[in-house]
Order: structure tokens, then sequence, then C-alpha cells
């Protein structure tokens, strides 16, 4: 079946068209997934876990523990949106635990 990777926890999955799966795992890394069959991988997409990824027209978004939503455009990264620094008390730290985008707009 090819190589074996280090084995990682998954922690959210999203469905594009296709039979396609994206995953985010514990390490900040994203998945792309066909069948049974690792297609794409993109190591340190965020600096610690992904809790959320969701699908758009145009590709993904992904959002995690280090307080970013990412933009994908196809696989490709395009904006980052940074909430790191957002929360009400400096020992809070602000985590991206769902996002998804409507009507042209990312709702966290």
């Amino acid at each position: 079946y090819g190589q074996e990777g280090v084995q990682q926890t998954m922690l959210c999955v999203a469905f594009p068209d296709g039979g396609l799966a994206l995953t985010g795992a514990q390490t900040g890394d994203i998945f792309l997934w066909k069948g049974g069959n690792l297609e794409w991988q993109f190591e340190q997409a965020h600096t610690g876990p992904i809790f959320a990824i969701s699908t758009y027209p145009d590709g993904f978004l992904s959002g995690g523990k280090d307080g970013r939503v990412r933009l994908w455009s196809g696989l490709d990264p395009v904006k980052v949106f940074d909430f790191s620094s957002t929360s009400v008390a400096s020992t809070v730290q602000t985590r991206i635990r769902s996002a998804v985008w409507r009507d042209g707009h990312v709702l966290v």
C-alpha cells in the first residue's frame, strides 16, 4: 500500500466535492485524502492543533489553537485572520473552535 507515516490524531474533517476528505491534525498539519490514500499534506499549517476545517466554493478554511483562521484557495494559503490577541484577559488564549464560510464572510 505504500509508505506509512507517523500516526496522528485528527481533530476535524470536511468533505469537499469529488469523494475527498480534508482533515486537521493535533500537530497542526492538514491532510487531503481520496479514498484511503493521502493525496496532499501541508505541514505546520497552524502552530498547534487544528480544531476547525470547512469548505467554501474556491477552497477551504482552517482554524486552530494558535488563534488564527487560514483561508485557502485550492491547496494554497491565501489569507490569515489572526485573533490570537483579541481575548479580554491577557491570560486567556484565543482558540478557534469553529469557523465556516457563509455568503462571502468567514464566521468564527
